[in-house]
């Protein structure tokens, strides 16, 4: 009879069996609206208005009553403040899309903070609360450093062109 040490050595497997490492989950990123001249049919018209609609929240963000910037936004954009609550209306029915436009108020109230440094300078980041395992503070800081990637009348051409486009039904 083998001593109980030797059992369990001659028990082990004599292969390592390493465990699989675990994918990293992803992250949602935020939609950021087409290069001018790839603008799809309906998708490109959606995100050139998420656009609008995200320049009215940083705005809002910044200070200014909600009617003002979307009065400021839609001048520059040749629209009425009518179309803007629309698209603003239509885009807050996806949950995702909803998150987007709170984090870019956030962005827009943040904004000194977020642009001079990282996310977790700001005050009481955690209590802005999470979506989808990444903090709202994470999203506005993203918003940021590419919220002045388009200028207004890029955004103006490009939902003029996203109307073009638009298949007749």
């Amino acid at each position: 009879m083998l001593p109980l040490f030797e059992c369990i050595q001659l028990a082990k497997p004599t292969v390592d069996i390493k465990p699989k490492p675990k994918p990293a989950p992803k992250l949602p990123v935020p939609s950021e609206p087409p290069a001018l001249g790839t603008l799809g049919t309906q998708r490109g018209g959606v995100n050139w208005r998420l656009e609008s609609v995200r320049q009215v929240r940083i705005l809002v963000g910044q200070g200014y009553r909600k009617i003002a910037a979307q009065q400021q936004i839609a001048d520059a954009l040749a629209r009425t403040i009518d179309e803007l609550q629309a698209w603003e209306r239509e885009l807050v029915q996806s949950g995702d899309l909803e998150n987007e436009l709170l984090c870019s108020e956030f962005a827009g109230e943040l904004l000194e903070y977020l642009r001079s440094g990282h996310y977790t300078n700001v005050p009481h980041y955690k209590s802005y609360g999470s979506y989808m395992d990444r903090f709202n503070v994470a999203r506005a800081a993203t918003i940021v450093k590419t919220m002045r990637q388009f200028s207004l009348s890029e955004i103006r051409s490009g939902l003029r062109l996203g109307r073009r486009q638009r298949p007749l039904s």
